[in-house]
């Protein structure tokens, strides 16, 4: 078979180096296509390598045996190629040039094969080119953007992250920590987080900010956190993954971003394009997993900002989950990592693009492994664990605190050197004492529960989730709400007998009642129920799921580290308590001071503001959103006959 290119006297090496030639400036023009396109960072050179000059080099080549037009095609096809997947419609037009500028020098590079020397020119000039768009660093620092940063890290302590330092595997910790003021961070005697974070964010104890637990909305705080109060002044702030935020508020502004919680209703964000991003980070929490399309995912995040590390990382926790059939425990800590870093990806790219004032991040990943793997890494007293398992599982909870910090590299690497980042956890993590966890993976038995209450042939009951809806089956309107009456009370007086909180949060909705327990960390397995004037056993009226059954409970203690310039001017103390918190970061901010508030800004004289006010209040009214979604869940309900 003859070959397809012309018959020349053309030396082999010439040749060679010729497609060198046409390889690199393929390559290079697609790396610079995608850079000038799209915030993608291409922090993995030998990824990139592989990516940009490997594959389609060696594709280049097999069509060249074909025909050496087809190679030359497809070398001009390949940053074409890159720029429709990376281009967002808002990108100039003048970025078509990459690839129609590329096409020039590679058509003349193949004429270059005619000289030798020119030949050699050409390639060596190609390659230096490549290399240099290669070498091309991504995005350096800002220049302005956020004053303030607020990093929580959900059960994080400082004896762990000490020991981590000590070894080296911290080393972004260890960074901020040399320019810093760290103390111990003391939580709220519940410790539960939504409850603790929200004290954190305004300032005061749930009796004032109103958020008691998971089921918590938006719309149930009675006073304002750090940012509405920010918006009331017209600044601006950027918030990723933390507790209620959901839906994002109205009238954001162009350095606004808001990226909700796991625990919100739908996946609004703001802005709206990174709604996939939520999907994804929530895909633990889903039920339609099975929605997401993972190609228009890879998609989405290389033009949403995030890295080619990350991305390398997703495809093979992919492949992980489908090919070597991973087990729970296995997916479990993975997932999180990958999350983690999401996360990260995401809230630096907003940071970078949107540049708010202020920006606040909730990292929860550790405080979720730490529940379940703490046995792994402390296993005296835990029997069960055996050496396989401590090999196996015993550095999960370390993977979780290095993707902490590798995030933080990500941000030390990108905001401005002047930021004041304070760090926090709302608690730390301890063995557990053998309980439960009753109200997060604890469903109730209805069925226990309704002949408890003698009324059997008064009340229906139906498991929604964790919660249970009772709607009265009596013939007659008056025996209904007698039967409805007489559950709301007993229900409202049940308890625990070694504690006098109580068991049930009771709602009354349109002649029925909704019914959830009350979190609490932790109760003892063998904890008796008093209820309707006698006492039953724990697993009598409550079913409690394997997740309950956590190895880690949280600690009192948490972290507390202000880092940047306004760290020489810390109060010399090593402890604070989670209502410390809000205040600093107000004074960080200068904003002014709640008379509501009970705890005080961690500074030298206080806060620089001078203005007191009663409290901090919402910019705005309940959102729309959040009552319609509220009301969508109850017409569903009344659809299939769990509420009249």
């Amino acid at each position: 078979m003859q070959s397809s290119d012309k018959p020349t006297c053309t030396p082999r090496w010439v040749s060679a180096l010729v497609w060198t030639a046409v390889i690199a400036l393929s390559g290079a023009a697609s790396i610079a296509a995608v850079r000038l396109a799209t915030p993608l960072t291409l922090d993995e050179r030998g990824i990139v390598l592989l990516l940009f000059f490997g594959v389609p080099g060696l594709l280049i080549l097999l069509l060249k045996v074909i025909h050496r037009y087809a190679g030359l095609l497809a070398a001009m096809l390949q940053p074409m190629a890159w720029l429709v997947l990376t281009r967002e419609g808002s990108d100039s037009l003048l970025l078509w040039l990459i690839p129609v500028l590329a096409g020039f020098l590679i058509v003349a590079a193949a004429r270059c094969a005619v000289a030798k020397w020119s030949a050699l020119t050409a390639a060596l000039l190609s390659v230096a080119v490549g290399f240099a768009v290669l070498l091309w660093p991504g995005p350096g620092r800002l220049t302005d953007g956020p004053r303030v940063l607020l990093i929580g890290v959900d059960g994080a302590r400082w004896p762990h992250i000490d020991t981590m330092i000590g070894t080296g595997k911290l080393p972004h910790f260890a960074q901020v920590l040399q320019n810093g003021h760290r103390a111990k961070l003391r939580s709220l005697p519940s410790m539960l987080s939504p409850r603790v974070w929200s004290t954190i964010a305004t300032g005061c104890t749930p009796a004032v900010h109103g958020i008691e637990g998971f089921s918590n909305t938006q719309r149930d705080f009675r006073v304002g956190r750090i940012w509405d109060q920010l918006k009331l002044e017209g600044r601006s702030y950027g918030l990723c993954g933390w507790y209620f935020t959901w839906p994002p508020v109205p009238d954001l502004g162009e350095r606004d971003f808001v990226i909700p919680s796991t625990l919100a209703g739908d996946s609004q964000t703001f802005p709206p394009e990174y709604s996939l991003f939520w999907l994804l980070w929530a895909r633990e929490h889903l039920k339609q997993k099975g929605s997401i399309s993972f190609p228009l995912a890879g998609l989405q995040a290389i033009r949403g900002g995030v890295r080619l590390s990350t991305l390398r990382r997703a495809v093979i926790d992919v492949l992980g989950r489908r090919l070597l059939r991973r087990t729970s425990r296995d997916q479990f800590w993975r997932s999180r990592v990958l999350y983690t870093a999401l996360q990260a990806d995401i809230f630096v790219e907003l940071l970078r693009t949107r540049r708010p004032e202020f920006g606040a991040v909730l990292f929860t990943p550790v405080d979720k492994v730490s529940h379940v793997y703490w046995k792994y890494l402390h296993p005296e007293g835990f029997p069960e664990v055996t050496d396989a398992d401590r090999e196996r599982y015993g550095g999960v909870i370390d993977e979780l605190y290095m993707e902490v910090d590798r995030s933080l590299g990500k941000l030390l690497r990108t905001v401005r050197e002047d930021v004041d980042m304070v760090i926090v956890s709302d608690h730390g993590f301890q063995k557990a004492s053998g309980g439960v966890i009753a109200g997060r993976f604890c469903r109730i038995r209805t069925e226990n529960l309704i002949a408890a209450l003698e009324l059997e042939d008064s009340l229906f009951g139906t498991n929604l989730d964790l919660k249970v809806y009772l709607r009265a089956v009596s013939p007659t309107a008056a025996e209904k709400k007698r039967a409805l009456d007489l559950a709301e009370a007993v229900l409202g007086t049940a308890h625990f007998v070694s504690e006098d909180a109580p068991l049930f949060e009771v709602v009354r909705e349109e002649g029925s009642l909704c019914l959830s327990l009350v979190p609490r960390y932790t109760l003892p397995r063998e904890a008796r129920i008093a209820l309707h004037g006698k006492e039953y056993g724990f697993d009598d009226l409550i079913r409690a799921a394997e997740e309950s059954n956590y190895s880690g409970v949280h600690h009192p203690d948490g972290i507390y580290l202000l880092s940047g310039p306004s760290a020489a001017k810390a109060v010399s103390t090593d402890s604070l308590h989670v209502l410390d918190v809000a205040p600093t970061v107000a004074a960080l901010l200068g904003l002014p001071v709640s008379s509501a508030w009970t705890g005080r800004a961690a500074l030298r004289n206080g806060s620089p503001s001078s203005h007191v006010i009663s409290e901090y209040s919402f910019p705005y009214k309940a959102g729309d959103t959040d009552a319609q979604a509220y009301d969508d869940l109850k017409r569903k309900l009344k659809a299939i006959g769990y509420l009249e």
